[in-house]
Protein backbone atom coordinates (compact mmCIF):
# COMPACT_ATOMS: atom_id res chain seq x y z
CA UNK A 1 0.00 0.00 0.00
CA UNK A 2 2.74 2.47 0.95
CA UNK A 3 4.63 1.56 -2.18
CA UNK A 4 1.64 2.67 -4.29
CA UNK A 5 1.34 5.92 -2.33
CA UNK A 6 5.04 6.66 -2.87
CA UNK A 7 4.64 5.87 -6.54
CA UNK A 8 1.58 8.11 -6.89
CA UNK A 9 3.24 10.97 -5.05
CA UNK A 10 6.32 10.68 -7.30
CA UNK A 11 4.33 11.14 -10.52
CA UNK A 12 3.81 14.91 -10.19
CA UNK A 13 7.49 15.29 -9.33
CA UNK A 14 8.44 13.29 -12.42
CA UNK A 15 6.21 15.42 -14.64
CA UNK A 16 7.63 18.66 -13.20
CA UNK A 17 11.23 17.47 -13.66
CA UNK A 18 10.53 16.32 -17.21
CA UNK A 19 8.87 19.64 -18.05
CA UNK A 20 11.85 21.60 -16.68
CA UNK A 21 14.27 19.40 -18.62
CA UNK A 22 12.29 19.80 -21.85
CA UNK A 23 12.14 23.59 -21.38
CA UNK A 24 15.90 23.72 -20.73
CA UNK A 25 16.67 21.65 -23.83
CA UNK A 26 14.34 23.76 -25.97
CA UNK A 27 16.03 26.93 -24.72
CA UNK A 28 19.49 25.53 -25.39
CA UNK A 29 18.58 24.48 -28.91
CA UNK A 30 17.79 28.11 -29.73
CA UNK A 31 21.53 28.84 -29.44
CA UNK A 32 23.41 28.31 -32.72
CA UNK A 33 26.60 27.34 -30.84
CA UNK A 34 24.75 24.58 -29.04
CA UNK A 35 23.27 23.36 -32.33
CA UNK A 36 26.73 23.29 -33.89
CA UNK A 37 28.12 21.32 -30.95
CA UNK A 38 25.17 18.94 -31.09
CA UNK A 39 25.78 18.35 -34.79
CA UNK A 40 29.46 17.59 -34.08
CA UNK A 41 28.32 15.20 -31.36
CA UNK A 42 25.85 13.46 -33.68
CA UNK A 43 28.41 13.01 -36.45
CA UNK A 44 31.17 11.74 -34.16
CA UNK A 45 31.90 8.15 -35.28
CA UNK A 46 31.81 6.89 -31.69
CA UNK A 47 28.39 8.45 -31.03
CA UNK A 48 26.57 8.36 -34.37
CA UNK A 49 25.37 4.75 -34.02
CA UNK A 50 23.70 5.62 -30.70
CA UNK A 51 22.08 8.90 -31.81
CA UNK A 52 18.91 7.31 -33.28
CA UNK A 53 18.48 5.23 -30.14
CA UNK A 54 18.81 8.28 -27.88
CA UNK A 55 16.26 10.07 -30.03
CA UNK A 56 13.84 7.14 -29.87
CA UNK A 57 14.16 6.90 -26.10
CA UNK A 58 13.52 10.63 -25.73
CA UNK A 59 10.32 10.27 -27.79
CA UNK A 60 9.26 7.28 -25.68
CA UNK A 61 9.71 9.29 -22.49
CA UNK A 62 7.72 12.18 -23.97
CA UNK A 63 4.90 9.82 -24.91
CA UNK A 64 4.85 8.22 -21.46
CA UNK A 65 4.66 11.61 -19.75
CA UNK A 66 1.90 12.68 -22.14
CA UNK A 67 -0.11 9.56 -21.23
CA UNK A 68 0.43 10.17 -17.51
CA UNK A 69 -0.86 13.74 -17.86
CA UNK A 70 -4.12 12.55 -19.43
Amino acid sequence: MFKWLRWLSALPELIRAYTRLRDDVTGLLADSRVNAALERFRTDPAISPAAPRISAEWRAVEEAVRRIKM
